[in-house]
């Protein structure tokens, strides 16, 4: 149960240099693993699929017991608490104004293990704790906002480029590493949080978080990324304008298709080759 999902939610078996490389299991360093395959198929692409959608869903229905992987249980009951506390705590010991959005399930006082309520007496003069969905476009366009914590799926990322935003890159899965890449080496116009072990894809600490949301708004990197940002939103608004490269890249492909469109719609009138 625990231990597969671990697996596949941080790419364990990408990081073996050969198939017979021991994996150590994220969490419990005493399960070591040397019984897979690195080939990709589309077995493995269903079960990264699955692992989305799980992270997605609101509840799991597994085929276990308790009593049979008491520890790997817990643990699964657990999981998203201390990475909520970690974040709570990063954010109220950078002393910066924050909006937090979070889904309700992983933010109430019953179900916690932490003390929220104490949380949000402390911080309740700089903070805004959302527990239901926004629309991130419109935030991110306040002017009010200095830089956003993200793990950089795309259409966050284009968001906030567009807006002028600097990014805090906190990449999890998917395309997300690639696209945090991006944005701090490439694009300079962001970030990384910072892991205890240094790799991009270990666990991030209160201390780490707090570090590098303080470096984002008041650090010299902080503010050469957001001058990189607000460059790369004037050529993002630049492109969409008349005579930019997205909108006559756009017109030519409106071209293109409504000519080959005319082009088979005369063949077939004169009956020649489609």
């Amino acid at each position: 149960m625990s231990p597969f999902n671990l697996v596949a939610q941080n790419r364990l078996l990408h990081r073996a240099e050969s198939d017979d490389e021991l994996i150590t299991v994220t969490w419990f360093p005493w399960i070591k693993d040397a019984d897979h395959n690195r080939q990709a198929s589309q077995a493995s692409e269903f079960h990264v699929m699955a692992v989305v959608a799980a992270a997605r869903s609101y509840g799991i229905i597994v085929n276990s017991f308790y009593e049979l992987e008491p520890v790997l249980t817990d643990n699964w009951n657990t999981e998203s608490g201390p990475k909520i506390q970690e974040i709570a705590l990063g954010l109220e010991n950078s002393m910066v104004k924050f909006l937090w959005v979070i889904r309700s399930k992983e933010y109430s006082s019953e179900a916690a293990s932490w003390d929220i309520e104490g949380f949000q007496e402390r911080v309740t003069e700089r903070e805004m704790v959302v527990k239901e969905r926004v629309d991130q476009k419109r935030v991110l366009l306040h002017e009010c906002v200095q830089g956003f914590v993200s793990h950089c799926g795309w259409n966050s990322v284009m968001e906030s480029i567009c807006a002028g935003v600097p990014i805090l890159a906190w990449s999890m899965m998917a395309d997300q590493q690639l696209n945090a890449k991006f944005v701090v080496e490439e694009g300079k116009g962001g970030l990384r949080v910072e892991t205890c072990d240094g790799s991009t894809k270990g666990f991030v600490k209160s201390e780490g978080l707090e570090k590098m949301i303080k470096e984002l708004m008041e650090g010299e990197k902080g503010k050469e990324a957001r001058r990189e940002a607000k460059e790369l939103a004037d050529l993002a608004r630049k492109a969409v304008s008349e005579g930019g490269s997205s909108c006559a890249t756009l017109q030519l492909l409106i071209d293109e298709t409504t000519f080959e469109k005319n082009t088979r719609v005369l063949d077939d009138k004169s009956g020649g080759l489609k």
